[in-house]
């Protein structure tokens, strides 16, 4: 079962879910998301008019963040769930492993507002900026912030503001071989970065996914 079938199904099970997630709004307003909507956020992050939405609407607001506490645990039950019995046996574990473990941290909505421009003789990317869609503050500034994917960076910074939810910010980036091959063939490329927050690999206290408009200088 994938990841974005998975996330509709809860979706479904949550108050509104019965409506059509490809057509009917959940909220007081047209402009509310449908099930489908979140799920898109989530998965590929959001975009400025995803925001500005959020910015006006409680409802929304309010399901974006329980989506985002319940999606991830859900998740790592259900792949645990489905590791054949002799497996499991074979490798001696009754619970889930550290990797199942790590995926049932939280889940941030993500929103990069820029192209982030790359350049291509040294491989390194402009500063990355974005806005995570959560009330989880302590942890960003207790734990290690990473980018990780098609662009890499050991640690990042809370930003301080007014604005209800927090800016991080991602110095001495590093694009992969990859991505710069890309780029010296077309100039722009759009990519799915990931970001992890937690004290290791295995104890995450947050993770995100966004897509990233990466252009080549």
């Amino acid at each position: 079962m994938s990841n974005s079938y998975k996330g509709w199904e809860l979706l479904y099970q949550m108050p509104g879910g019965t409506k059509d997630p490809f057509q009917d709004p959940y909220g007081p307003t047209s402009e509310c998301f449908s099930s489908n909507d979140v799920v898109r956020m989530f998965e590929l992050g959001a975009l400025s008019r995803d925001v500005s939405h959020l910015s006006r609407c409680k409802e929304c607001r309010e399901r974006v963040e329980r989506f985002g506490e319940v999606t991830a645990p859900e998740l790592a039950q259900s792949m645990y769930r489905s590791v054949p019995w002799w497996r499991k046996a074979s490798q001696g574990f009754r619970t889930p492993q550290p990797a199942f473990a790590a995926l049932a941290s939280p889940q941030t909505l993500v929103y990069v507002p820029t192209t982030c421009s790359v350049n291509l003789a040294q491989g390194s990317v402009d500063t990355i900026r974005m806005q995570l869609i959560t009330r989880r503050v302590d942890d960003l500034r207790r734990c290690t912030l990473r980018l990780e994917g098609p662009v890499t960076a050991n640690a990042g910074c809370l930003v301080a503001g007014s604005e209800p939810y927090p800016w991080v910010e991602f110095h001495n980036v590093q694009a992969s071989d990859d991505v710069i091959r890309e780029l010296r063939l077309h100039n722009r490329i759009t990519e799915l970065v990931f970001l992890k927050v937690g004290e290791t690999e295995q104890r995450l206290c947050l993770k995100g996914t966004s897509n990233i408009e990466f252009e080549g200088i």
